[in-house]
């Protein structure tokens, strides 16, 4: 819409931020406003273009809210698998700050078995044996475990959904080749993200266009044994 004070339009945005709900906050310098651009409008914006619509049966985020309220608005209400290797890593550093040294080792290991947990019905038991282990020799570690990890993001464990990957390693190595070849992990003005972002989305289309890369949306590795 080009440049200027109208509701659809900037004049020199200078910094931005999305919040929790994937609303795009925005500072527009010579408009002297901040501007907020809805959600859903973005979302009522990519359905005008009658994409091939995706309707996944299970989902994996980390512990981000944006990620996860941005997948509940997309897709509705699907069961969420927490990723493992971010789970264990936010475990492990509390239990570094929270946990007795002498018990730290078998807290972990109690918590890599809880993981392997076939079922709704097992893990739930599991659990219940393992606050009952722990409460009394780590009772502030147990009462923000049952809180974060047992509550708000309790689908970290195998039967979750079976023949599910556990982590979202592929979604986070796209994410580490944005970081270390474009953006190299720095904060940027937003004038500068748009020309990188233009610049990432063509030399990808390009690879695919030559075969360097292969992009699917479907599954391609058979799971028969």
């Amino acid at each position: 819409h080009g440049g200027g004070n109208q509701t659809n339009q900037l004049f020199y945005p200078c910094g931005f931020f999305l919040d929790v709900n994937e609303n795009l906050i925005i500072t527009d310098y010579w408009n002297n406003r901040i501007v907020k651009w809805d959600y859903n409008t973005t979302v009522d914006g990519v359905m005008k273009l009658n994409l091939q619509e995706t309707t996944p049966n299970i989902l994996i985020a980390d512990g981000s809210g944006a990620i996860r309220n941005g997948f509940e608005a997309i897709f509705g209400e699907k069961p969420i698998v927490m990723c493992w290797a971010h789970m264990r890593r936010a475990v492990v550093k509390k239990i570094e700050s929270m946990v007795n040294k002498m018990e730290k080792q078998d807290l972990v290991e109690d918590i890599d078995a809880l993981q392997l947990a076939q079922s709704e019905q097992i893990f739930t038991k599991a659990s219940n044996f393992f606050i009952r282990k722990w409460n009394r020799k780590e009772p502030t570690f147990i009462e923000y475990f049952q809180k974060e990890w047992l509550t708000s993001h309790r689908g970290w464990y195998e039967g979750i959904q079976q023949l599910t990957p556990s982590t979202n390693n592929g979604l986070e190595s796209n994410n580490r080749v944005i970081k270390d070849e474009n953006i190299f992990r720095e904060r940027l003005p937003l004038s500068r993200f748009k020309i990188l972002t233009f610049e990432m989305v063509q030399k990808w289309s390009k690879s695919y266009e030559r075969g360097l890369k292969q992009f699917h949306d479907e599954q391609t590795v058979t799971l028969d044994i």
